[in-house]
C-alpha cells in the first residue's frame, strides 16, 4: 500500500476524516483486545436491590420525572447550596444522576416517619466502610471523621437526635485518637469548625452540656480567621444594656448579652445601610462562639440554679442562638425542651420584669413556640404592653432592637401577633403614629372601636 501525505491544511469532508482515523486507530490497537465491563451484568447487580417507587408516596410523580429527559429532572431537583454546613471537601467517586440527587434531597428535607429503602441501604453501606476503615488503622483519617460527622449532621436532621449522640460520642473519640482538638484543628480547621456545630446543635436541643469547650472554640477561630475577624468584646463597646439590668445579672451572662445585641445590631445596620455588610464566614463563627458561652454559664437543664431573672436572659439568649442553627431546608428546627421550658417561665416564673417578660414573647412567638401558644400568648403581650404603657407597634420595636432583636426576621412575625393583639383588645392599643413596619397598616373603626388592618 503506497504512502500518501495528507495536507490538514486542505479541505476534507468528515467521511474522508473518520476513515483516516479508522486507519490509524487500527494499526495503533493492531493484536489488542479491549475489554469493556458488561452492560447486562450491571443491570443485573442493580435489579438485586429494591427500588424505593413501589413503597414511598409520590412514586408516581417520580417515575415520570424518570421518563423524562436528564435536564428536566434536574431543574426540578434543584435546591440551593447551604452554606457553612456540609464537609465540602468530600466528594463521591461517581456523578450522581438527576434521580439520585432527587432521592437525596427527599430523604433530608421531607418530613417522613421512617427513611427510604435506598436511604437505609446506603446507610448501612456506610457503615460498614467507615467500621472497615477503623479496623486497618488505629487512627482515622480525615475523611474518616468527615463521614462521621456528616452521619451527626444526618441523623440530626432527622430529628434523631438520640442516634445521632452515639455518632457524636465516637466523633469525640476520634478526634481524641487523632491526637485531640488542637492537633485536629491545625490540621483541618473547617473540619473542627463543623464539629463545633454539630456538638452546639445537640445540647441545645437535649439541654446538655457541650463535648468540646470554649478554648477550643476561640482557638479554631484564630487559625481559620486570623486577626481578620473581631472580637465579640470590641463589637460590644457601643452596645448598651437596659437600665438596672447589669446588676441583676453575672459578669459572663451580662457580656454575653451584649455579644448577641451587638450581633443583632450588625445584622440591622446591614440592612438598613447598603455600604455596610456582613461577612457570613464570621458572624457563623461568632454565634457559634456566643452559644457555647452561654452553654458554658449553664445547660438548659441546669439553668434552674440560676437567679429568676438570669434565668429569662440565658433562655433568650439560647432561643436567638437557635434561630441561626437552621437545617437544610433553612427553617427553625423544632425544640420541644426549649419551648417547655420558655412557656414554664412565662407562666410560674417572669411576671415583674415586664420589659424582659415581652421580649421572650415576641422572641419565642417567631421561633420555638406553635401557633396553638396563640390562646395564651396574645392576652399575655396585652396585659405586658399595657404595663409597660406601650400602645403601637412603633414603641414596642424601639423596647425590643435594646435586646437581641433582629428586624429581618422576626418583625414579620411580631407585627403578626401585635396585630391580633389590637384586634382583641383594640382599645387600648389604637395606632396613632406611622408604623415603622415594611407592612402598610391603617387605623379603622369597627362598631366604635379602633382597630389596625393590614
Amino acid at each position: 500500500m503506497p504512502f500518501e501525505f495528507i495536507d490538514n491544511n486542505a479541505r476534507i469532508d468528515r467521511k474522508t476524516r473518520k476513515r483516516i482515523r479508522s486507519l490509524v486507530a487500527t494499526g495503533k490497537n493492531a493484536g489488542k483486545t479491549v475489554v469493556r465491563p458488561s452492560r447486562i451484568k450491571a443491570f443485573k447487580e442493580q435489579s438485586k436491590y429494591p427500588t424505593i417507587f413501589s413503597s414511598v408516596p409520590g412514586s408516581t410523580d417520580l417515575k415520570q420525572q424518570e421518563s423524562s429527559s436528564p435536564n428536566e429532572t434536574a431543574s426540578i431537583c434543584e435546591i440551593e447550596r447551604p452554606i457553612g454546613d456540609d464537609v465540602f471537601f468530600v466528594f463521591t467517586p461517581n456523578q450522581l444522576n438527576p434521580t439520585s440527587r432527587y432521592l437525596a434531597k427527599r430523604d433530608c428535607l421531607a418530613e417522613q416517619p421512617n427513611p427510604s429503602r435506598d436511604a437505609i441501604h446506603h446507610l448501612c453501606h456506610t457503615f460498614r466502610l467507615v467500621n472497615k476503615k477503623l479496623s486497618e488503622s488505629k487512627h482515622a483519617s480525615m475523611s474518616t471523621i468527615a463521614t462521621v460527622l456528616m452521619l451527626a449532621q444526618y441523623e440530626r436532621h432527622q430529628s434523631e437526635q438520640y442516634q445521632g449522640l452515639v455518632h457524636l460520642n465516637g466523633l469525640q473519640r476520634l478526634i481524641g485518637a487523632r491526637g485531640g482538638a488542637l492537633q485536629l484543628q491545625k490540621e483541618m480547621p473547617i473540619v473542627m469548625q463543623k464539629a463545633f456545630r454539630v456538638d452546639l446543635d445537640f445540647a441545645l436541643y437535649m439541654g446538655t452540656t457541650t463535648t468540646f469547650n470554649v478554648s477550643s472554640v476561640l482557638t479554631s477561630r484564630m487559625i481559620i480567621f486570623g486577626t481578620k475577624i473581631d472580637h465579640l468584646e470590641n463589637l460590644t463597646a457601643n452596645v448598651v444594656s437596659l437600665p438596672g439590668l447589669s446588676n441583676q445579672l453575672g459578669i459572663e451572662l451580662h457580656n454575653a448579652l451584649l455579644e448577641a445585641t451587638a450581633l443583632a445590631g450588625q445584622l440591622n445596620d446591614a440592612v438598613a445601610s447598603s455600604t455596610s455588610k456582613v461577612n457570613l464566614y464570621t458572624f457563623n463563627a461568632n454565634i457559634i462562639l456566643l452559644g457555647y458561652r452561654i452553654i458554658s454559664i449553664s445547660s438548659l437543664s441546669q439553668s434552674h440554679q440560676l437567679t429568676r431573672i438570669e434565668n429569662a436572659i440565658h433562655l433568650g439568649l439560647s432561643i436567638f442562638v437557635t434561630t441561626f442553627m437552621n437545617g437544610l431546608d433553612r427553617k427553625i428546627p423544632r425544640m420541644p425542651f426549649m419551648s417547655e421550658l420558655l412557656r414554664a417561665l412565662i407562666k410560674f416564673g417572669l411576671q415583674d420584669d415586664h420589659s424582659i417578660l415581652l421580649w421572650l414573647l415576641f422572641l419565642g412567638n417567631a421561633t420555638v413556640l406553635d401557633p396553638s401558644d396563640h390562646d395564651w400568648l396574645a392576652p399575655m403581650v396585652a396585659i405586658t404592653a399595657l404595663e409597660l404603657g406601650l400602645h403601637s407597634w412603633g414603641e414596642i420595636l424601639k423596647m425590643l432592637v435594646g435586646l437581641p432583636w433582629v428586624n429581618t426576621l422576626y418583625n414579620r412575625s411580631g407585627q403578626s401577633l401585635w396585630l391580633k393583639v389590637s384586634t382583641y383588645y383594640a382599645s387600648p392599643f389604637a395606632e396613632s403614629a406611622t408604623s415603622s413596619s415594611d407592612i402598610p397598616m391603617e387605623i379603622v373603626t369597627f362598631g366604635g372601636s379602633t382597630g389596625l388592618m393590614l
